[in-house]
């Protein structure tokens, strides 16, 4: 995710996306990127918000309930 992508998630258009996302979290990534994009979403902002409700279905498995509102990075991964 990008600067680009994660202002975008902060409009009222990304935060309908999120809150979509956010309720397919955890199933098929496949089926719930078609999901969103059958819903009219851009792809970019379809994959943004699958990817931010993700990371955050993860941050409440490990540090509870408060850390399912905070928009969050992608690990970085070094090579």
């Amino acid at each position: 995710m990008n600067l680009e992508q994660l202002a975008e998630l902060r409009t009222p258009e990304g935060s309908a996306a999120l809150d979509a996302a956010t309720r397919l979290a955890g199933g098929d990534p496949l089926s719930a990127a078609a999901a969103l994009r059958s819903g009219g979403l851009p792809p970019g902002l379809a994959s943004a918000a699958l990817t931010q409700a993700e990371l955050r279905r993860r941050a409440v498995g490990k540090f509870g309930p408060a850390a399912g509102g905070r928009l969050r990075p992608p690990a970085r991964r070094a090579f």
